[in-house]
């Protein structure tokens, strides 16, 4: 009787010091996971910030210092720059709870006015006031001017698109008394 020994041969991986080696993690590029991951924690830090006091009205609502193309072109801006920052225009919706047909709709419009009725509107410049305080940085030229200008803030609805009727024989009223319902009245 014979007896025959069989040797299996082991193949093992790469060492950790040769060339086909994984890279290491510190080399590697973020995972898209965790770039979200990081933008989300980014979009919340931002939100969290605390505006001064008179940022906000009598009625608790922000005053707005830049018009309706301001605002556009800044989320635009925000929205090309953000991408490396792993932040999804879904996540900064869902933050500013803001639908996105409303945003969608904003951003079709031209015109300084066209569109301050929109939530996107509020929604967007309070961020973009936030990621100022945030970042440090102070207020521009544009924006000391309007306030000196506009010293509630920009109006929250377009006037192009206000009018009323008129009975012959009595005066037209102001744009003020018809927002506070008053039109019409003696």
């Amino acid at each position: 009787m014979s007896t025959t020994t069989t040797t299996a041969s082991i193949t093992t991986a790469p060492s950790e010091s040769s060339s086909s080696s994984k890279r290491k993690l510190d080399s590697e590029p973020p995972t898209k996971k965790k770039s979200k991951i990081e933008g989300q924690l980014f979009l919340d830090a931002v939100w969290s910030t605390e505006l001064p006091e008179d940022s906000y009205d009598e009625d608790g609502a922000i005053k707005i210092y830049d018009n309706c193309n301001d605002v556009r072109r800044k989320i635009n801006k925000f929205m090309k720059e953000s991408s490396e920052r792993g932040i999804t225009q879904t996540a900064l919706l869902r933050l500013l709870s803001v639908n996105s047909n409303s945003y969608q709709r904003f951003m079709k419009l031209s015109g300084p006015a066209a569109g301050a009725e929109n939530n996107a509107y509020r929604g967007f410049y309070e961020f973009f006031e936030k990621l100022r305080v945030y970042e440090k940085k102070p207020k521009t030229a544009a924006r000391k001017k309007a306030e000196e200008e506009f010293p509630g803030g920009h109006e929250r609805y377009d006037q192009s698109k206000m009018g009323c009727w008129v009975p012959f024989g009595m005066p037209a009223p102001s744009i003020a008394d018809i927002m506070r319902g008053r039109a019409g009245t003696k």
